[in-house]
């Protein structure tokens, strides 16, 4: 039996009365109901979060379309966007790559994303994901740590930083 009033029947000017008892069987459990409001709160906000993460998602995936739908001419556009685009082929690449600890290696890489952006139509590489077959997994590799880079069926030998994008461009599925 419930012996208390809610806050909702407060009398004016007065706190309300949170010290509620609840009679369960031989039990008497005081402040269940703040235990019940203070769980309520929580799955309320739960989710609360849920949905917005679910909204956030959403633009993201928005976001994320956006460049790789782009129309096939999409690398002469004037204007600067972002790129997020996949290549094609099974192209390989030989590197001399330097990481973030310093040490130099000498890398065979497939590319199979470029991310950057394109301005008056020259791709910007920021980061491109590729498979290493050195490290046999899937890396992704900063173009200014690019020291040497080689197409690995014909040898030729691309000159940097602009050969890269170059040789990627044809590539790119826009």
């Amino acid at each position: 039996m419930v012996s208390a009033r809610r806050p909702s029947e407060a009398v004016a000017g007065s706190l309300p009365n949170r010290t509620t008892t609840v009679t369960m069987g031989a039990a008497t459990h005081p402040m269940e109901n703040l235990v019940l409001d203070f769980l309520l709160g929580c799955l309320i906000l739960t989710a609360v979060v849920g949905g917005l993460r679910l909204m956030i998602r959403a633009e993201r995936k928005k976001a994320d379309v956006g460049p790789a739908e782009a129309p096939a001419g999409a690398l002469g556009a004037s204007t600067e966007e972002a790129a997020d685009l996949p290549v094609l082929g099974t192209s390989a690449l030989l590197i001399r790559y330097r990481d973030s600890s310093n040490q130099e290696s000498e890398r065979r890489i497939t590319p199979k994303k470029v991310r950057g952006m394109v301005s008056s139509g020259q791709l910007q590489i920021s980061h491109i994901e590729a498979y290493c077959h050195s490290r046999k997994r899937a890396r992704t590799f900063k173009p200014e740590r690019i020291l040497q880079a080689a197409d690995a069926e014909t040898g030729e030998v691309l000159v940097l930083p602009n050969g890269l994008a170059d040789w990627l461009q044809p590539r790119i599925s826009a």
